[in-house]
């Protein structure tokens, strides 16, 4: 069984274009059932005939793992010798691979201007091997192995035009299903499946091998494996490696037809991003949609309906929590995170207060927060991302949001979220109230709406709450008008003069008529 990564290293190697790889991404998980992804890539460079194959760190050094004249079951040589690394690079006469692990601790990103003397010298070392002539034109193979490339000095990203970058994704739907069946016929303990092994392909989406074996070695101490079990170990995979930065959530049930209101905005999204996504045609698929408006109008749930209903996965991109305290750690987690992305796609990715976690900075900013600006506008620009990683940044103040991000191609689809009419404050109750699995016997909707002018999504929903709070508290056997009226008087509204800032900001910030209400269209035509 052949991975695609390996075979874009031969091919670029055996075709003379390139001796020189970068291999980044998912390199901690199985390569294939069975095999780690290092032994997996010396036994592929073995078959290329490379007469040694060394890996080199900064704690082991050399570590020869074929040749050096090593006995069967000898223990393998290992020595500290950068010299005869840079020697045997540029050796024209053999066929020798050297595989750098945790390049990041060799040759460092220096983002503060300062090098230790050591590490200047394997830099000016290492440059010059790479650019050498005699390694250019030999038979010897160096490959920098690392989970991201921003972590290692410019100067062996950009440096060589010959440089070959290789990222290794997590496995897909298909190569996850493919791995399930191995651990299912390789287990010496019985699972009962409490779903089949499609759905279980699909739910982890976003993980390793390794971490679907953890799944089923859990599943297996248990004797059943369920959806529930998945969810719990996959959140708790997820905040392992990512912390804070990443929260994923399970939108299945979720569905536009349980969000009141706004039918203008939800017949867009069904014809441009939930039947094109089911439908495999997403060429009109925007990939940014900025959801903008007063708070609690609904934006986050919105999102969360989206996805259900576009039966794709959907995470909060937490960007404030991203920025690290030591050189390039900053730009190491958003770099994994964009990889998390590509592996969860098609994924939503939800931004919260967008206006505020997401800035170039001004002329005094660091250099951090400017190389995390743009390493985000490049990744939501690629072309290749659009109908997989669906971008939906919410915010109250979008005239806040760097002028970058609204460009076409980015978040350029800025949508307006009101208020609920009168109408659709009906909506809301009737919903909010179904939600309660509570009895409820409602007259008049019409003097409910009435009562609640001005009032947003997120505020009728307190005012239900507050309502079985009341009905519970009376023994009441339903939920009733008086007991609402009741609920009504004694929640506060958030009602301000900001409330009416952000509404006037959010309309005058859309730049498409059909996504305003028909009330605002007449006024704007």
């Amino acid at each position: 069984m052949k991975t695609e990564w390996i075979e874009t290293l031969k091919e670029k190697y055996h075709a003379g274009i390139s001796n020189l790889f970068m291999i980044t991404g998912n390199i901690g998980d199985y390569a294939v059932p069975g095999i780690m992804f290092m032994d997996y890539l010396v036994q592929e460079l073995s078959q290329l005939g490379m007469e040694k194959i060394i890996t080199y760190d900064y704690s082991a050094g050399s570590v020869y793992r074929v040749g050096n004249e090593l006995e069967e079951g000898e223990e393998r040589q290992i020595v500290s010798d950068w010299l005869q690394m840079v020697e045997d690079l540029q050796n024209t006469d053999g066929k020798v691979a050297y595989i750098i692990e945790y390049p990041e601790f060799l040759v460092p990103n220096a983002n503060n201007g300062y090098i230790e003397e050591d590490t200047k010298k394997r830099l000016i070392d290492l440059h010059k091997v790479i650019n050498s002539r005699d390694f250019l034109f030999s038979n010897n193979i160096l490959i920098f192995v690392t989970e991201v490339k921003s972590s290692i000095n410019s100067m062996f990203i950009s440096s060589n035009a010959r440089t070959v970058p290789i990222e290794i994704d997590y496995p897909k739907e298909e190569e996850r299903y493919a791995f399930i069946q191995h651990l299912k016929s390789t287990s010496q303990k019985p699972v009962r499946f409490l779903i089949d092994e499609k759905k279980f392909a699909k739910l982890t989406a976003g993980l390793s091998r390794v971490n679907i074996e953890d799944i089923y070695l859990l599943a297996e101490d248990k004797g059943v494996l369920d959806k529930d079990s998945i969810m719990e170990r996959k959140k708790e995979l997820i905040y392992k490696e990512f912390g804070e930065i990443i929260e994923i959530y399970d939108t299945e049930g979720y569905s536009l037809d349980n969000f009141a209101g706004q039918e203008h905005i939800k017949s867009y999204h069904r014809e441009v991003v939930i039947d094109p996504i089911l439908e495999g045609d997403t060429t009109i698929v925007p990939k940014g949609l900025l959801y903008m408006g007063p708070p609690g109008t609904g934006k986050t749930y919105f999102s969360k309906c989206l996805a259900g209903d576009a039966n794709i996965n959907f995470v909060e991109f937490k960007m404030s929590k991203i920025l690290g305290k030591y050189v390039s750690e900053s730009e190491r987690n958003l770099e994994k995170a964009m990889n998390c992305f590509r592996s969860l796609a098609p994924v939503g990715v939800f931004i919260d207060e967008v206006d505020q976690v997401l800035s170039r900075g001004d002329s005094d900013s660091n250099s951090v927060t400017k190389n995390l600006f743009g390493m985000f506008l490049a990744f939501l620009s690629e072309p290749s991302h659009r109908g997989k990683i669906l971008w939906i940044g919410a915010t109250n103040y979008p005239n806040k949001l760097d002028e970058a991000l609204k460009r076409a191609g980015r978040f350029d689809k800025k949508i307006p979220f009101l208020p609920p009419t009168a109408e659709e404050r009906k909506g809301v109750f009737a919903i909010h109230l179904a939600k309660t699995n509570f009895p409820y016997h409602v007259t008049d909707y019409t003097i409910l709406a009435d009562k609640t002018e001005n009032y947003t999504q997120a505020e009728i929903e307190n005012v239900v709450v507050k309502a079985l709070e009341v009905a519970k508290r009376r023994k009441s056997q339903a939920i009733t008008d008086e007991i609402l009226l009741y609920a009504i008087d004694c929640m506060i509204s958030a009602q301000n003069d900001n409330i009416q800032e952000m509404t006037d900001i959010s309309l005058n910030e859309c730049n498409d008529r059909e996504f305003l209400p028909v009330e605002y269209r007449k006024k704007t035509s």
